[in-house]
């Protein structure tokens, strides 16, 4: 028996770890891949959180539409059109004022 608890979950550990190799060889997602993720509007960084980031969400997989505080952001694209969290990656749109 393990006498430690793991405080995120292994799977999207591994994904996450895969998108960074990716980014690396590549830059940037491909297209394809943030077709289908979920878009954060009038959004902010949410320090409670750890440096996740709180928004109104469309198409979230899980949690469908709604407002939400996503898991700590690893990866912020420059231009602020994209952000890979520890669970997944995010289309952004408008920041929040």
């Amino acid at each position: 028996m393990n006498s430690y608890q793991f405080l995120i979950r292994p799977d999207l550990i591994r994904g996450l770890a895969l998108d960074v190799v990716k980014l690396m060889a590549d830059g940037a997602p491909q297209p394809e891949e943030l077709a289908g993720a979920p878009l954060l509007e009038n959004w902010s960084f949410d320090p409670p959180i750890a440096s996740g980031m709180a928004g109104y969400v469309w198409g979230h997989p899980t949690l469908g539409d709604g407002h939400v505080r996503t898991t700590p952001v690893v990866i912020l694209d420059s231009g602020q059109t994209w952000a890979r969290t520890i669970s997944r990656f995010y289309r952004l749109g408008a920041r929040s004022s």
